[in-house]
């Protein structure tokens, strides 16, 4: 079943929409509220990673066109371009094809 954008918090540019509603958690006295916002999945490789470059090719991939063509084809919305919020550690091999965060430190 696919929903429409405005319940499946799929698109990144309804951030504001998707913030109008809200769940709070409680466990005891403590709270939490958690507001809506867009699912966005990351990706990292590990400081302790036995296969860097490999991991760095599959990230290359998945943000290349074939790679976001295929996410997209799963159901998923890539962002394009891929972005970050802490650009130092983004390999600078990946670096042409990822972003910074706007309002994130570079």
């Amino acid at each position: 079943m696919k929903l429409p954008d405005e319940i499946n918090l799929s698109n990144s540019t309804m951030s504001d929409y998707y913030a109008k509603v809200n769940v709070t958690i409680s466990k005891g006295d403590k709270h939490m509220v958690i507001a809506g916002a867009p699912i966005l999945y990351g990706v990292t490789i590990p400081k302790n990673a036995e296969h860097v470059s490999e991991a760095k090719d599959f990230i290359e991939f998945m943000i290349s066109e074939s790679g976001i063509s295929i996410i997209a084809e799963c159901g998923q919305n890539p962002l394009d371009p891929a972005y970050t919020d802490n650009w130092s550690k983004v390999p600078p091999e990946l670096r042409e094809s990822v972003q910074q965060l706007p309002g994130e430190e570079t």
